[in-house]
């Protein structure tokens, strides 16, 4: 919000002026620079940084901190020379004092002017060693958000280094280049399922210091009235829209939500000491955990470049210039666009049917042709012995159902990704391959279902019904059962997870995201401190599926808060979610997880992508057949 960003800059640097702070105002002056030259605006970036290193001189961080930032604006402005001694200086005033994050940020300044001499190779050498700063602090913060928060910042690091290894070449330069990408995208989410970053707000309501004690409690009552504000979502219908609507709701909830996430970073600084971090996945690892019937294919957005990284149990091969930024966001929001017209009341029951299907269709064939055409034709004929597909998005992939693609002349003679691959999706191959190597637990047995309907969803009841007879579930919570005080003490050790029941997906604030209960939402929050045993957990309702994605590809939603409560795999939805087409779509699902052809089980994405087929057959527009993904083991 820079507007308002640089109201608030204006206004501190006037008090400052007024109680004389002149090193204050320098480092306003830092800040109100740095957004000048963002905004292009050299001239007076130039003159508001000259200005802050006169005053900030006698201050080794802060005149190197100045010097950094008019390096930049040399940088833009071609002066690579000029641009060059300043960080030097920079380097040289700073060098003795320990400051990681500042030294970070001047070897990748230096990096890219190396890189824009044609040194790639002296490029490389500053942009690893201001990765490996980055690393290390990345390890001192016990809050994953701040985790995330900090590498987000600094994710031009890792593109500029993926860009200078592929510029460098080599025989290893794919397999490299993959590595540094692992190290980009969902990190904090791959540490949370690993078990590499505790709980650290258990126990503190006891701990021994009172103001830890005063904090643990302080955001408990937040909590609990956070989720006293949310309950008010449970009504129905029109009564949910003038909840949403009322502006003073909507503002406590935001109050509540700052408030809590502060105090949440509080209480995680009082950890003490830097955290082992988990090992992205590199190439190796990915083919370990591939079958031979199995291809994983990961995307990076690198500035306006889309690539994809092609990885089978021998060999990786890199896509370049599979697409660039702008056309793939635009053809995902043409896309999400039809998805809404089909999901208007009644839209696909009237004489515009055909012509909404056939709308739908082309947008998934231009998406196809887009993103998925250049991958399949590097995969070429050895795409004929491919049963599976691992997809990695990123960006604005995450909300493509890559198994609804359509590849073809025309939008009646195309076939679906579908009909050639069972498909399963991944935040990041680090992920994957933690999936793919999760041991069975012995304690996990039978399975819960949970169901909640209402006037809105009436099938829901039935549906869980049918869900717990053909599991044979030995816990079922139903209607006023599903409160979630009962649900979240009682699913622990079940071997598969059912819900069927409303979902939450909020933008502003995805942590409060939720599946509704008899009694509130169960947000991500609680979710995030369940321990499960679950191989799968399926989220039988709207948006299950959808995902605020944060700076480092970091997932916000349900499905973060699933995988990082030890669940195996999630099947959600994309997408708001007909209740009909949901409760066939299931029955399918099970009958083919539990017993397929032949009486063989199925593994997940094998059960769904038959679900899906069948249901196809039945209801052709792919907003009823085709919004749930699985995520995660398949």
């Amino acid at each position: 919000r820079s507007a308002e960003a640089t109201a608030d800059l204006e206004n501190a640097a006037a008090i400052f002026d007024e109680l004389g702070h002149g090193t204050a105002r320098a480092r306003v002056d830092l800040i109100l620079g740095e957004q000048a030259a963002r905004a292009g605006d050299f001239g007076a970036a130039t003159a508001l940084l000259e200005g802050a290193l006169a005053a900030l001189a006698d201050q080794p961080s802060g005149s190197a901190s100045a010097r950094f930032h008019l390096a930049n604006v040399a940088i833009e402005q071609g002066d690579l020379d000029g641009a060059d001694r300043l960080l030097a200086e920079a380097i040289a005033s700073v060098a003795a004092l320990g400051i990681p994050t500042l030294m970070a940020d001047l070897l990748h300044a230096q990096g890219r002017i190396r890189r824009l001499r044609g040194e790639v190779t002296a490029a490389i050498d500053r942009y690893r060693g201001a990765l490996e700063l980055v690393e290390q602090v990345r390890g001192s913060f016990r809050a994953d958000r701040l985790r995330a928060a900090f590498l987000g910042d600094r994710v031009a690091l890792y593109e500029d280094l993926v860009g200078a290894l592929l510029e460098r070449g080599g025989s290893n330069a794919a397999a490299e280049a993959f590595a540094v990408v692992e190290r980009a995208k969902s990190r904090s989410l791959l540490e949370l399922i690993r078990g590499a970053v505790e709980n650290f707000t258990s126990g503190l309501a006891d701990a021994d210091d009172p103001e830890i004690r005063s904090l643990a409690a302080e955001a408990a009552r937040l909590q609990a009235e956070l989720n006293a504000l949310y309950s008010r979502l449970a009504g129905e219908g029109e009564q949910d829209q003038r909840v949403v609507a009322d502006l003073a709701w909507q503002d406590r909830v935001r109050q509540h939500e700052r408030e809590l996430s502060r105090i949440e970073h509080r209480l995680a600084a009082t950890e003490p000491g830097a955290m082992a971090l988990a090992v992205p996945a590199d190439v190796e690892a990915v083919q370990s955990a591939l079958d031979a019937e199995t291809i994983l294919v990961e995307y990076f957005l690198a500035g306006r470049e889309l690539m994809a990284w092609i990885v089978d149990r021998h060999s990786v091969r890199l896509v370049r210039s599979v697409s660039d930024h702008a056309r793939v966001a635009d053809r995902v929001s043409r896309l999400r666009f039809q998805i809404g017209k089909a999901l208007r009341p009644g839209a696909l029951a009237g004489p515009r049917a055909a012509r909404l299907l056939e709308d739908a269709r082309l947008e998934l064939m231009a998406l196809h042709e887009a993103i998925a055409a250049p991958v399949l034709s590097a995969m070429g004929a050895d795409s004929s012995a491919v049963r599976r597909l691992i997809v990695v998005p990123h960006g604005p992939l995450h909300l493509v159902p890559f198994h609804a693609l359509r590849e073809g002349r025309t939008a009646s003679s195309g076939v679906d990704l579908i009909d050639r691959f069972e498909i399963a999706v991944c935040p990041s191959a680090g992920v994957f391959v933690h999936a793919a190597r999760r041991p069975a637990s012995a304690r996990a047995q039978g399975a819960a279902v949970i169901g909640v309907g209402d006037a809105a969803a009436p099938l829901i009841p039935a549906e869980a019904r049918s869900v717990a007879r053909r599991l044979g579930a030995d816990r079922v919570f139903i209607g006023d059962e599903a409160t979630v005080e009962r649900v979240t003490a009682g699913i622990g050790d079940a071997r598969i997870l059912h819900f069927a029941c409303h979902g939450r997906f909020s933008p502003t604030s995805p942590l409060s995201s939720g599946l509704l209960m008899a009694d509130r939402w169960l947000t991500v929050r609680d979710i995030a401190r369940l321990r499960l045993q679950a191989d799968l957990v399926t989220l039988s309702g709207c948006e299950t599926g959808c995902n605020l994605v944060s700076d480092g590809d970091e997932l916000l939603g349900l499905l973060r808060g699933f995988l990082s409560a030890n669940a195996g795999a999630v099947l959600a939805s994309l997408w708001t979610t007909s209740d009909s087409s949901t409760a066939a779509l299931m029955d399918h699902f099970y009958h083919g997880l539990l017993g397929g052809p032949n009486g063989s089980s199925l593994r997940p994405s094998e059960a769904l992508r038959a679900a899906q087929l069948a249901l196809r057959a039945e209801r052709p527009h792919p907003v009823l057949w085709a919004p749930f993904i699985i995520t995660g083991a398949s």
